[in-house]
């Protein structure tokens, strides 16, 4: 069951540090006008991490069998999940995001040193992996969500933040 509890945890860690990512781009991947209401929600966000990997941690065996987060069934979501999340990590680091995304990990208010115009056609580049990846979180979080309701604040807030991406590749043409 260990094994099960570190792969989920594994997977929202992973989550928290690309939402931390996409929302500490400046001028990035979600409208101007909406970005500083995702900032300011960021603390309790990080706070509602926390206290599902805790909850998480609790859960036995048996629940996690209920949602299908044990076994083949558990390695079937996260295993598309990491497939995702490796290519993402993988075009980032042949980006001058690299730095930022490495650094999100360790300070959630890295900034972005690139240049506006450059960081547009950048992240047009990886706007699909993103989306893809978010998919997969949505998925997760959705199963988790049965058993640990916080995780229902997670779902939302990738939504939202998936909602923007989306908004501004559609009305910005990015």
């Amino acid at each position: 069951m260990q094994e099960e509890i570190l792969e989920i945890n594994g997977v929202l860690n992973k989550t928290q540090h690309l939402l931390c990512f996409l929302i500490n781009i400046r001028q990035g991947f979600v409208p101007e006008d909406m970005h500083g209401n995702l900032t300011d929600s960021w603390p309790q966000i990080l706070r509602t991490f926390h206290r599902v990997h805790r909850r998480v941690e609790k859960l036995s065996r048996r629940r996690l069998s209920s949602i299908g987060f044990t076994g083949q069934q558990l390695q079937l979501k996260t295993g598309g999940f990491h497939y995702a999340y490796g290519r993402l990590v993988e075009k980032v680091g042949k980006t001058p995001l690299s730095n930022t995304f490495v650094q999100t990990q360790v300070n959630p208010n890295s900034p972005s040193d690139v240049a506006p115009g450059k960081l547009s056609f950048i992240l047009r580049g990886l706007a699909k992996q993103v989306l893809a990846v978010l998919k997969w979180v949505n998925s997760i979080l959705g199963s988790l969500s049965k058993l640990v309701g916080q995780a229902e604040v997670l779902k939302e807030f990738k939504e939202v933040l998936e909602n923007s991406l989306y908004t501004k590749q559609v009305v910005e043409g990015r």
